[in-house]
């Protein structure tokens, strides 16, 4: 029975290999465990609504196990949304469904856990995050995800100094951070996207305040890689993570 079993399992592997991608040029899906994935397929179906099964796959010892499976129904023309499985920990997965035709397509989908921003509430725990935002839409942000925020009072030092998109670059403002940084406290200074470079360091004393792009707020409860960035740039600012060259550098 167990060899059986065994055996079925490699079929699957080998099933799951034939499987014709969403595109030509597919690319990975990054999701949030316990969350919904958008697939970036349309049902192209005449007849609304379609039921579209499902399968998600994740590799263990060299098998594929099916962690989970379901069906969703499609209207015509709309996208497929699929509620992935709550997971722990950054998880690789296999996401099958077939068209109206009976053909299986795939995508390969990376799980990520719902805690990314942990080290920022973390972070604030004793004190709460300072912020520069006339608008009070950084700190409407922060706070919305658990993390302590209020208004910069330059009597106190913040465990972090963040700085809104929408705030005026002027002199007084630069001043105020530079002597803020020069202190030791860690300042990111949001500017509105895109900017060239990404982000970079401008020296305040023996410190530095972290200039990135803004964030898009509005992504960061879908997509974990947005997620990651603003905790790296706040890891920058605080020297808990260091520049690196880019990949393809000789």
């Amino acid at each position: 029975m167990k060899a059986l079993s065994v055996v079925r399992a490699l079929l699957l592997v080998a099933g799951i290999a034939c499987l014709r991608p969403a595109g030509a040029d597919a690319p990975g899906l990054n999701a949030f465990g316990g969350r919904l994935l958008s697939v970036p397929w349309t049902n192209r179906s005449p007849t609304a609504p379609r039921l579209v099964d499902w399968r998600l796959w994740i590799s263990s010892g060299g098998l594929a196990v099916t962690v989970a499976t379901g069906s969703v129904p499609v209207a015509s023309g709309a996208g497929l949304r699929v509620e992935m499985p709550p997971i722990s920990r950054r998880t690789g997965a296999v996401l099958a469904w077939k068209e109206a035709g009976g053909e299986t397509l795939k995508a390969v989908v990376t799980l990520y856990p719902t805690n990314l921003l942990d080290p920022l509430r973390l972070l604030a725990t004793g004190s709460p995050i300072a912020v520069v935002d006339a608008s009070e839409r950084l700190s409407a942000e922060l706070s919305r995800r658990g993390i302590p925020a209020e208004a910069w009072d330059s009597a106190h030092r913040p465990p972090l100094l963040v700085v809104d998109s929408s705030e005026r670059a002027g002199s007084e403002l630069r001043f105020r951070l530079k002597a803020a940084s020069a202190d030791g406290v860690p300042v990111v200074w949001f500017r509105p996207a895109p900017l060239e470079p990404d982000h970079f360091a401008v020296p305040a004393g023996s410190n530095r305040i972290l200039v990135a792009a803004a964030p898009d707020w509005g992504r960061l409860d879908d997509d974990p890689i947005a997620v990651l960035r603003l905790v790296r740039i706040i890891d920058l600012a605080r020297g808990r993570a260091d520049f690196q060259l880019p990949e393809d550098s000789p």
